[in-house]
């Protein structure tokens, strides 16, 4: 219902990684890219529509040390 392609799987890697981010998190920013999805009428969920719902979960900080 909700795979990933190769980039997605390693955004979501690179989040775990990097950030040491939960699977409770993982699980809700594969849910929110699936609704981002769904609006743009997309059947799969893209690299973007991950790259999107991320922004939302994560705080910048986390993403851009320093910023």
């Amino acid at each position: 219902y909700c795979r990933l392609d190769k980039k997605g799987v390693s955004l979501m890697t690179d989040l775990v990684n990097r950030l040491h981010i939960s699977r409770r998190a993982i699980d809700r920013i594969i849910r929110l890219a699936r609704t981002i999805a769904d609006m743009r009428g997309a059947e799969h969920i893209s690299y973007s529509d991950l790259a999107e719902s991320a922004q939302f979960r994560v705080s910048q900080s986390e993403i851009f040390p320093g910023c």
